[in-house]
């Protein structure tokens, strides 16, 4: 596989993933808003190269894309990045509304909007972890659940511009057991997915040959509510 560049690596799917990637020497960028943050797994790893991005701030995802190297052997991107704030609608003030929009909804408007002006070869693939709540909705997660729709629509919109060049993959996991939105604590099982359960999921977008195109794929807890 060429190389692949993981948006947000700093802990949960994204460091499991750029982990997994780099042991089955694929070389991974992997990106942080905070390099300190990163664990010694991935600073020590050869095949992971630790890249800082605040995928909030224009000027930083323009710097990025800009200051890639090789960029022709980029076979794909995975947007792992995210935010949550839950409860009580009339609880959750500005600050949350604008934490969750900038990071999930206008930070992957710009690291999508960049990747495609500077889009290597035909054939890449472009995936994104969104959630379950992208096509539904859910009590106490408006905002986050609003969030999850715009993504989805921006995904399936640009599939159709830019259709016969690129193929977006929506991944939309349930409960994952990570620290995701201050849970931590959360046991892996039939209530909550592990993080190696959705870079499964992943990988497996990744390996297709370049003539399939994985619209999107849903996985559960399988304790959790069917929903649909």
């Amino acid at each position: 596989m060429k190389k692949v560049i993981v948006i947000g690596a700093s802990r949960g799917i994204g460091k499991e993933l750029s982990l997994r990637l780099a042991n089955e020497n694929v070389h991974t960028i992997a990106t942080l808003r905070n390099l300190e943050a990163a664990v010694d797994e991935l600073k020590t790893n050869s095949n992971v190269h630790l890249q800082a991005l605040d995928i909030k701030d224009e000027t930083s995802v323009r710097q990025f894309f800009s200051n890639l190297e090789d960029f022709n052997e980029v076979g794909a991107l995975v947007f792992v990045a995210g935010v949550g704030s839950f409860g009580d609608f009339v609880d959750l003030d500005t600050e949350a509304y604008d934490h969750m929009f900038d990071t999930n909804v206008k930070g992957l408007y710009l690291v999508a909007r960049e990747f495609l002006k500077a889009m290597p070869s035909l054939g890449c693939r472009f995936i994104c972890i969104s959630s379950d709540v992208s096509a539904r909705g859910i009590a106490k997660g408006a905002l986050y659940s609003s969030t999850k729709h715009a993504q989805r629509a921006m995904l399936r919109s640009l599939q159709m511009e830019y259709r016969d060049r690129i193929q977006f993959t929506e991944i939309r996991p349930g409960n994952v057991a990570t620290n995701f939105a201050g849970n931590e604590g959360l046991e892996i099982g039939d209530l909550n997915l592990s993080p190696e359960d959705v870079v499964d999921a992943i990988l497996y977008v990744l390996y297709q040959a370049a003539r399939v195109r994985v619209d999107e794929i849903v996985i559960r807890p399988n304790s959790r509510d069917i929903e649909y």
